[in-house]
């Protein structure tokens, strides 16, 4: 046909849901969808998958196989690329050791590891070596990559949030510098652009948040001095078509500065969407739609079919969940009358349980703990299990012990309270 419909399919933060949970979500199902988005595009153009980061740090079914579960389940999936998120890096050498502890231990060796594996490259154009000044070189990691689809061809830029060297352990990213992603997305559209891209699409580990999402020209529900939309404005008009963004856990769908900015929650429970039709001969976008997050549900049909999940992805996340299982279901001995909440921020009951933990367990006179993003689940009723307690904090975070002054100590309390 003279025009082609490619439709870009963005996940972020999937952070290792390979499972449903409860009713929704996880990649099993998500494969299913992708197959019915395949098969609508099969007459009249391309599926083009990507993901924003934050692919593998979360739950055991990931954790015990530090990610190799989730790189093989985006290989069946036919992921196109995707972008290195903060938390890529939390594993640390490959093997048990979340931090470096010898001299021969690399600190980015899981994420080399996974990076081997995956038959996608995982991007990070802004991700800079301190020592040289230059970018990253290592295998499989790139700072763009080009892909034919329908004959259109695609530019990706990948880039991670600023803030990646304070929400990672510090150890694993030692020697590594973060530049600022709209200046280095701008120099990578410009090249891209050269070379003949028709849509050139950013995935960025960086977000924002919006909560309306029926008109994508209306921003009024966005936050819109958050780090992804103060990039969408900076960039030149007409450089970039689509940024699919993540970190904050949010959903976007909107318009900025004319780019389709999308990011779809977190936990394989949405995915984001947007169709460009475009003219074959000249490449030229004649026509956009941007979808509201879509949601990833059991049982329900998409694109006029029921959702079947990938046989292939079945299998490796069966695999995944039968080694996790025992440890899982392992009992702490402990049972809860009720669900301990984490509902309100800051102050809710599970984040003043983990912080009076943390304080009892340290000869310490006050104790700080990070109770919104360092804690992930709720613990539910009943027979409390390893696996609920791995789900609420699935991070190898260290305590540290300072000595702060009174006025130190109201400093923190008062930027928090801001915050």
């Amino acid at each position: 046909p003279d025009y082609v419909t490619i439709t870009v399919v963005g996940t972020n933060d999937v952070h290792g849901e390979l499972v449903p949970q409860e009713d929704r979500g996880g990649l099993v199902t998500f494969s299913g969808y992708i197959a019915n988005i395949r098969e609508a595009r099969s007459n009249d153009g391309a599926l083009l998958l990507l993901d924003a980061g934050d692919m593998w740090q979360g739950t055991l079914e990931s954790n015990l196989n530090e990610g190799k579960a989730v790189v093989a389940a985006y290989n069946a999936l036919g992921y196109s690329a995707a972008a290195i998120g903060n938390h890529e890096f939390d594993f640390g050498p490959l093997g048990p050791k979340p931090i470096p502890e010898e001299v021969d231990d690399d600190p980015r060796g899981a994420l080399l590891a996974r990076a081997a594996e995956a038959d996608f490259p995982l991007l990070g154009a802004n991700l800079i070596d301190s020592a040289t000044g230059d970018r990253v070189e290592w295998n499989n990691v790139q700072a763009t990559r080009v892909v034919q689809k329908a004959g259109v061809r695609i530019g990706i830029i990948g880039v991670l949030t600023e803030s990646t060297p304070r929400t990672t352990i510090a150890a694993n990213v030692r020697g590594l510098e973060i530049a600022p992603l709209a200046e280095t997305i701008e120099e990578q559209a410009r090249v891209l652009r050269a070379g003949g891209a028709s849509l050139v699409i950013v995935v960025a580990h960086a977000g924002s948040r919006c909560t309306v999402f029926d008109d994508p020209y209306d921003t009024s529900s966005c936050n819109m001095d958050d780090e992804i939309m103060r990039v969408a404005q900076a960039l030149p008009a007409g450089l970039v078509d689509h940024i699919i963004g993540g970190h904050r856990h949010q959903g976007i769908a909107h318009d900025v500065n004319g780019i389709a900015v999308t990011a779809a929650y977190s936990n394989a429970r949405a995915f984001s969407r947007v169709d460009f039709t475009v003219e074959r001969t000249t490449g030229t976008i004649v026509d956009r739609r941007i979808y509201p997050p879509q949601p990833i549900q059991l049982n329900q049909p998409y694109e006029g079919l029921p959702v079947v999940p990938d046989d292939a992805v079945a299998e490796i996340v069966a695999e995944a969940e039968q080694v996790a299982a025992d440890l899982k279901a392992e009992p702490l001995g402990v049972s809860l009358e009720t669900p301990i909440p984490h509902r309100q921020r800051p102050e809710s009951p599970l984040g003043n349980l983990f912080t009076d933990a943390v304080l009892q367990m340290n000869d310490a006179d006050v104790s700080s703990h990070n109770v919104w993003g360092g804690i992930r689940a709720e613990l539910p009723q009943g027979e409390v299990t390893y696996g609920d307690v791995y789900r609420v904090m699935p991070f190898d975070n260290r305590i540290a012990i300072i000595e702060l002054s009174g006025a130190e100590l109201r400093k923190i309390l008062e930027k928090q309270a801001h915050n």
